[in-house]
């Protein structure tokens, strides 16, 4: 099976957990007063293929993401 990995970024309230949420139904959040307090995180399989999809909130614009 392939896997591959995709991470979601932006501001507060920019609409992570509601795009990570609209394209997996069992995707997994803890939010606290509405709020997102831990990174969300989804998993879609077709076929043999797998993604592992994450958001993840960035306080600094200059900063570097790998994934």
């Amino acid at each position: 099976m392939r896997m591959g990995k995709a991470l979601v970024v932006g501001a507060a309230e920019a609409g992570k957990s509601t795009l990570i949420k609209a394209i997996s139904p069992t995707a997994m959040n803890l939010a606290v007063n509405g709020r997102t307090v831990a990174m969300d995180h989804a998993t879609l399989e077709r076929s043999s293929r797998r993604l592992s999809v994450a958001a993840q909130f960035l306080q600094h614009r200059n900063c570097v993401v790998v994934v």
